[in-house]
């Protein structure tokens, strides 16, 4: 098995180590495991292969000797909610889970052993009759990539009844799909993840295919108009265009990052019904032409206002005899109230796409429960090329985007602390 180290950290968002940045502040889950979502905890967001790395480093242990562990750590993990936090020293219904797992295998380090090697790699502390759970130190890009190999050359015909193979099957449960996808999901909504995209830097980029986006290192886009709370921002792996920073973003060339659904969000703000929903579906779709014409980026549109008339007609469906100057109008000047465009001449010649404002996930579902009740009624609006047009822009300008800067390393997410009180946090 071959190994692309981002797709292994799907869970957070494929995010090396590096990218990720969190101090994390230890909560108490001696009583038993912290069930509330990461609205002010600290969820564990530290991978298996950080803490495989770490042990060999800490112990020049093989791969066969850390499986011991990396399966303490997992259940560590799990019996803490997920979180960064305090547990009692003992815990003996862990160490028989353990046993368990480890079988017969006398080469793999029994619990205590384990500890005591989580211990001197810095994944865990003792003291005062109590564990706590940290952080250790990220590892190297160097680090990774060679601690990828030995895994991928440990791998290779794994028996299926293996020690390895029970691990890995217990981190896929517990971390991938389990409490470390779910709680950095949390993150996401409780709006405790930050991007900060460092689009202009200088020196040169470093494009290896360590840093490689793998098909399974972001969650799918969706090929429909995105309809529930998962699907929001799964085209910038969960990140809400509120929670990121661009560094000269106005600039021209600057990605836009916004999808056509957040879009029409800003267009209809809190208006309802038929009329006002046709509204926005239409100003973002001449919204979207204009991100074709500057290839997704903040940039200048020249484009004579008969032609661009002529291409939004045919993707609304209007009758191509007639004459739509004055609606095309209409809808610029819908963008230009929301702060999606500036008008460069009287003409329409030279329109200036700027980024827009950061539509909130109220907003967002909003428009997508109007836009539910108004395409049921009219299945013919918008045109199936406006549609694809749509889906086009998320795949190519917004995720393919955000790919490119994952993989030139322009992108760190940060978690915050939390900013609100529980009472007056709303998850999105």
């Amino acid at each position: 098995m071959q190994r692309i180290l981002r797709d292994t950290w799907a869970w957070r968002g494929g995010l090396m180590p590096d990218e990720l940045m969190y101090e994390p502040r230890l909560a108490d889950a001696r009583a038993g495991p912290i069930t509330e979502p990461a609205w002010r905890h600290w969820p564990v967001l530290v991978s298996q292969l950080e803490v495989t790395n770490a042990i060999e480093l800490a112990t020049g242990l093989g791969v066969r000797e850390v499986l011991g562990p990396v399966a303490v750590h997992i259940g560590l993990s799990t019996r803490t909610g997920g979180y960064h936090a305090i547990l009692p020293d003992r815990l003996p219904q862990l160490e028989r889970e353990y046993m368990a797992i480890r079988g017969g295998e006398d080469a793999v380090p029994g619990y205590d052993e384990s500890l005591e090697l989580l211990e001197r790699a810095g994944v865990i502390e003792r003291a005062n009759g109590c564990l706590a759970l940290l952080r250790p130190r990220p590892p190297s890009n160097e680090q990774l990539h060679e601690a990828k190999l030995r895994l991928d050359r440990h791998d290779v015909n794994v028996p299926v009844e293996s020690m390895t193979q029970r691990v890995l099957d217990l981190e896929c449960n517990r971390v991938s799909a389990g409490l470390g996808a779910q709680r950095y999901r949390e993150l996401a909504r409780f709006r405790r993840l930050h991007a900060s995209i460092r689009v202009c830097v200088t020196g040169t980029l470093v494009t290896s295919g360590v840093f490689k986006v793998g098909p399974m290192a972001l969650p799918p886009v969706p090929g429909r108009v995105a309809s529930d709370a998962e699907d929001l921002h799964a085209a910038r792996g969960w990140i809400g265009l509120p929670d990121i920073e661009l560094d000269h973003g106005d600039e021209d060339g600057m990605p836009l990052l916004t999808g056509g659904h957040e879009a029409a969000a800003l267009l209809l703000g809190e208006g309802m019904g038929a009329n006002a929903t046709r509204r926005a579906v239409r100003g973002a779709i001449l919204w979207l032409t204009l991100c074709d014409y500057t290839g997704g980026t903040v940039g200048t549109v020249r484009v004579p206002m008969a032609a661009l008339t002529r291409r939004v007609a045919g993707l609304l469906g209007l009758d191509a005899c007639a004459d739509h100057r004055s609606r095309v109008r209409m809808l610029l000047n819908d963008l230009m109230r929301t702060g999606m465009i500036k008008r460069l001449a009287a003409d329409c010649f030279s329109i200036q796409l700027v980024r827009p404002p950061s539509p909130d996930d109220d907003a967002i579902r909003h428009f997508l429960s109007e836009w539910i009740i108004w395409h049921e009624r009219h299945r013919d609006e918008p045109t199936r090329a406006a549609l694809r047009l749509a889906e086009e822009h998320l795949r190519s300008r917004v995720r393919g985007t955000w790919v490119r800067l994952l993989e030139e390393r322009r992108i760190t997410i940060e978690v915050r602390p939390p900013s609100v009180p529980r009472s007056l946090a709303r998850p999105r």
